[in-house]
């Protein structure tokens, strides 16, 4: 067991892999410190990956950019995400404090086309992105709903108020939010087994050959783009791809096209 002496400020855990020191919180810290004392070599494990899995609340693109900012250091130097940390490491970081767990309220125009005690039909505009991605985040229909409603449903994730599905951020058309939480797992269950329909109507670059067809092919992120999917390939449909079927038919064709 790899240690040295420390004081009673550490709480040290022992997890039977590497030895983690963590401060006892003290009132009005803003930054915590965390010490991780490296037992083995860890063969083809990025410092980025390794701390990710550590800390999961860190996303791995904020330890990226600590680490990138000397906020984050090996042995007492800077060092590269890619770096590959081996026995006897010692790894310090500061912890940022989290972001707020919640949507800001925020004045927004809504075009509201329905609402009762339990949902909210919402006419959702092109260039509007449906909920924040961070906490700090604003501009967004969930800051705009936050504002405008009394209540709204509590989902999994508490940057999405209300929100059941989401448009791109350059589709508009009706979304539907749920006020309460009854409403939210019951519309849930129904974009869930297909019962509601979605209808788009949208300007396609190319020439359809046929006036109507079925697409029936699985969709996956993008691998460099993160907010657009595609077509997923042979390898994406065995990771994390997502079943789709589209009926579409042509309602008006243009010259050359």
């Amino acid at each position: 067991v790899l240690s040295e002496p420390s004081d009673s400020r550490y709480d040290i855990v022992d997890d039977g892999e590497d030895i983690i020191e963590r401060p006892v919180p003290v009132d009005g810290e803003e930054v915590e410190r965390a010490r991780i004392i490296i037992r083995r070599r860890l063969p083809g494990r990025r410092l980025d990956k390794y701390l990710h899995a550590r800390f999961t609340r860190m996303s791995r693109t904020l330890l990226q950019r600590l680490i990138r900012q000397g906020a984050v250091t090996v042995n007492g130097q800077a060092v590269k995400p890619s770096y590959e940390p081996v026995s006897g490491d010692k790894v310090e970081l500061l912890i940022p404090p989290p972001e707020p767990m919640e949507v800001k309220p925020e004045p927004m125009e809504i075009a509201i086309v329905y609402e009762d005690d339990a949902i909210i039909a919402v006419n959702k505009h092109a260039g509007v992105v449906c909920h924040p991605a961070r906490g700090s985040q604003t501009g967004t229909l969930a800051n705009g709903l936050a504002h405008y409603a009394e209540s709204l449903s509590h989902g999994d994730d508490p940057f999405r108020p209300g929100i059941v599905h989401r448009l791109d951020k350059d589709t508009t058309g009706i979304m539907l939010v749920a006020k309460t939480d009854e409403a939210h797992w019951r519309l849930g269950i129904q974009f869930e087994n297909r019962t509601i329909q979605k209808t788009y109507l949208a300007v396609v670059e190319g020439v359809v050959e046929l006036d109507a067809d079925v697409i029936d092919l699985p969709i996956g992120q993008h691998p460099k783009v993160h907010d657009r999917c595609i077509v997923a390939n042979d390898f994406m449909r065995s990771m994390m791809s997502k079943p789709a079927v589209t009926r579409y038919e042509v309602a008006r064709r243009f010259a050359s096209h």
